[in-house]
Formats: C-alpha cells, structure tokens, sequence
C-alpha cells in the first residue's frame, strides 16, 4: 500500500507550513505577500535569489528517491 506525503511550501510559500512571515508586523499570510516583501525590502534580485536558494534547499532528487525507497507512492506538490 502507498503513503502519501504533502511537501506544501516548496513551489507556493505557504506560511502555515514553513513559518516564513510569520515574525512580520503584521504576519505575511501567503506566497504574494512574502514574494512582494522580498522584493521591497532586498530588491528584484536579491530577492529572487533568496527564494532560489530556499527552493533549492527545500527539496531534491534525493529526497525523491528517499521517498520512492519508503514506498511513498503520491506526493502533494502545490504550484501555481
């Protein structure tokens, strides 16, 4: 029988999951949000890069195959 896994924050930031935003005033609650104050506080570059290096850090092939080796068979992967 397959398992399944949702791996939620990796292609959407979704801040109940990651807790990015949440130390905000007032909290960031979604992907617009954290992606609109990346961009006004470090500029379209930086901000681009940070959020390359957190989806890079987030998950990998590696992990993919961790995941098949334990039989987790579906795996929720939200993007938009």
């Amino acid at each position: 029988m397959y398992q399944y896994l949702n791996l939620g924050s990796f292609l959407v930031i979704e801040p109940w999951m990651s807790g990015l935003g949440q130390a905000d005033n007032p909290p960031l609650v979604d992907d617009w949000s954290i992606r609109k104050t990346l961009t006004d506080r470090f500029g379209s570059k930086d901000a681009l890069s940070l959020l390359l290096a957190f989806e890079n850090s987030y998950i990998n092939t590696y992990d993919f195959d961790y995941l098949a080796k334990h039989n987790i068979g579906m795996v929720r992967l939200p993007f938009y």
